[in-house]
């Protein structure tokens, strides 16, 4: 690749996320962020009480808070730039992750990362989201330059910035077992694979202790983290999702997409079934998900205020299905992506899109790309989605 091009390209990418840093520095704190700076300033008092409506282990908050002691700082403007400054080492972390999957594209998937509609306005935001995938994208990095003690080590630490990343963390262990094995199980097998990557041990070990001591599985609101098997629609939404974020990759595959429905024509008529499964489970019933302010909210408002409109949410769903079925990724270790992303949501009763992140960036990174004419389009399809959706936010005219 032209250096020059590279050079322009990731000059670009930082340019415009410092010029949508600088817009929103001064903006009051929005949300969540409330909390978030609060807990950082309780750390910088050397108050070490976790904030009662913050439900993960504050690891985000100490980084923060360490920072900002460094620096002798502690206005929410000057915390939001620490937040940034970590934010944005995901981008390399992530071209240099991609370089190791699919080395040709990497760049366009990393412009693709850039500027993800879920994820850019959060660059900027005092949010553990981004923070908390930082320790995915190190982990995974770690896992394919084969230093499978430190992926474990840096998998294990994520837990301190989200609980629920013990999900993502069994994700890599399992990942380097079938990159290596394939899906043949052996003891040789076994044994080979755990003398290479028992660090992931310290994870499990770590939730344990935290369980032991903290007596449940969230530290403050409990209400985020609650298994609600009659309420699976975390699951149907992520789905949902697809069609929308991935628009015009969707519109690539449309071919494909008809050739498989018309092959499985004769199962169509399962879809009855599975639609009546679908109904009971696709609620909305969580105290935080009634306020239409947040786009994630008023979409589930809406799509479950009558029959009609939840037929309609099931075909988008079914087409989506369709979508995912064709797209190929590069890995076949890959596709533990899709059962993983399940178990990681089904414990959540909230609703919430960021919750999906990870998910998404990992499938950002493992598909198989199309023509440049595709993927340049949805790279200039995702910037429009991003810049629409930090400018409702910088206005307030909603939110995520």
């Amino acid at each position: 690749m032209n250096k020059r091009i590279f050079l322009l390209v990731f000059l670009t990418i930082f340019l415009i996320h410092t010029g949508a840093f600088i817009l929103i520095r001064d903006h009051s704190l929005m949300i969540d962020e409330n909390y978030h700076y609060r807990q950082i300033v309780r750390f910088l008092s050397g108050d070490f009480r976790p904030d009662p409506l913050l439900s993960m282990i504050p690891g985000y908050h100490a980084i923060l808070a360490a920072g900002a002691r460094i620096l002798h700082v502690s206005r929410f403007q000057d915390i939001r730039l620490i937040g940034f400054l970590i934010n944005v080492l995901t981008i390399p972390i992530f071209y240099l992750t991609a370089r190791e999957i699919d080395r040709q594209n990497a760049l366009v998937k990393t412009l693709h990362y850039s500027f993800f509609p879920l994820i850019f306005p959060y660059f900027s935001l005092i949010y553990t989201d981004i923070f908390s995938l930082l320790f995915i994208l190190l982990s995974l990095f770690t896992l394919y330059k084969k230093h499978y003690l430190a992926s474990g080590i840096i998998a294990s630490v994520s837990i301190l910035a989200r609980q629920n990343n013990i999900v993502w963390l069994i994700f890599l262990f399992l990942f380097i077992y079938i990159k290596k094995f394939g899906w043949h199980i052996s003891r040789t097998n076994l044994i080979i694979h755990l003398s290479r990557t028992y660090t992931f041990v310290l994870g499990p070990l770590l939730l344990c202790e935290f369980l032991i001591l903290n007596g449940a599985m969230t530290i403050g609101d409990r209400q985020l983290m609650y298994l609600n098997l009659l309420n699976q629609s975390n699951i149907f939404i992520i789905i949902f999702l697809f069609p929308f974020l991935f628009l015009p990759l969707l519109l690539s595959y449309g071919h494909d997409m008809v050739k498989l429905l018309w092959k499985y024509r004769v199962y169509i008529i399962l879809l009855v079934p599975v639609f009546f499964i679908y109904y009971k489970l696709f609620t909305n019933t969580h105290l935080y998900n009634q306020a239409p302010f947040f786009l994630h909210n008023a979409l589930i408002l809406y799509f479950t205020g009558d029959t009609l409109r939840k037929l309609i949410f099931f075909s988008v769903l079914v087409m989506a299905v369709l979508f995912l079925l064709v797209v190929k990724l590069k890995e076949k270790a890959g596709y533990l992506l899709y059962p993983i992303t399940a178990i990681f949501l089904i414990p959540i009763w909230f609703m919430e899109w960021r919750y999906y992140i990870t998910s998404f960036v990992l499938f950002l990174l493992f598909r198989e790309t199309r023509g440049w004419k595709v993927e340049y389009g949805l790279f200039l399809y995702f910037l429009i989605f991003s810049f629409y959706f930090y400018s409702g936010i910088f206005r307030f005219i909603f939110f995520l």
